[in-house]
């Protein structure tokens, strides 16, 4: 997913924000780890200094901690899934309300996405993508028009931004998203194992006999001679050439007697021997 292959650096300035006061829930939701985009949470997430504070917080909000995010698939995508939703929010400049909509809107499509994908049935046949995408786009405009009944919260130009934005991180990349939240990591446990090289114990050299290595002579290569004497350039030419045919030869029972000696290994291996 693009939006989750890195952190990219978001603007410091602090968004305008709408006045909290007279809303009941606020201080109870202050105390709530792991409520989700709850409108304390929210505010306090624009209100973070930097990304790395930011990503605390949604650890937090999420009840994820170190450990879970570094080592389990399914903590990390839901951290950086909401990570990003936020930042992005927070690069388009939407207000508290906009922003706690749009992160609150995917949390819920995705929670839903993740249900019906995991039947309780493991026979069952997994729901279709394409039928999953627009039920959970029917979800999203219902919650959009519930938002907008009266006043509408968002400009074309942000609904249109907006529409993107989902179908680019959301509806898309559904079915890579939903792997991850189906992909159980099983560890197997290997046995540690070791070969130690014991070699083989050497004969005695006492035990030995010595025996002199044959050579057929028919096979040997013999230095070449000139006889004594005074020899004419006819004669040597044609000493020259019985020496290089009989080099020839011998190469040729040289090879003749290397190919017995892999036909025999070869029937060796064969037999099984």
């Amino acid at each position: 997913m693009k939006h989750q292959d890195s952190r990219s650096s978001s603007s410091k300035k602090k968004l305008k924000t709408i006045p909290t006061k007279g809303r009941k829930g606020d201080d109870t939701e202050k105390q709530v780890v792991g409520a989700g985009w709850t409108t304390a949470a929210t505010q306090k997430f624009i209100e973070c200094a930097d990304d790395d504070e930011r990503m605390k917080h949604i650890l937090a909000m999420f009840s994820i901690n170190d450990d879970q995010y570094k080592n389990d698939i399914k903590s990390t995508t839901t951290a950086d899934f909401h990570f990003a939703n936020g930042l992005w929010c927070l690069e388009s400049k939407f207000d508290l309300p906009q922003t706690q909509f749009i992160c609150r809107t995917l949390d819920r499509l995705l929670t839903s996405a993740i249900q019906a994908n995991n039947l309780s049935d493991p026979t069952a046949p997994k729901p279709n993508i394409d039928n999953l995408r627009i039920d959970l786009f029917n979800q999203f405009q219902t919650m959009f028009n519930e938002l907008n009944q009266g006043e509408w919260k968002f400009t074309i130009e942000q609904t249109q931004k907006i529409l993107s934005f989902y179908n680019q991180v959301f509806f898309r990349p559904l079915r890579l998203i939903l792997y991850s939240y189906t992909h159980n990591r099983e560890d197997v446990l290997v046995p540690q194992k070791r070969r130690i090289f014991t070699p083989i114990q050497p004969v005695p050299l006492a035990n030995c006999v010595e025996e002199p290595y044959y050579v057929d002579d028919s096979i040997t290569f013999k230095p070449f001679v000139l006889p004594k004497g005074n020899i004419n350039l006819e004669d040597a030419r044609e000493l020259i050439q019985q020496y290089t045919e009989n080099v020839i030869d011998i190469i040729n029972k040289r090879y003749d007697n290397l190919e017995e000696m892999v036909g025999k290994v070869q029937q060796t291996v064969a037999s099984g021997r």
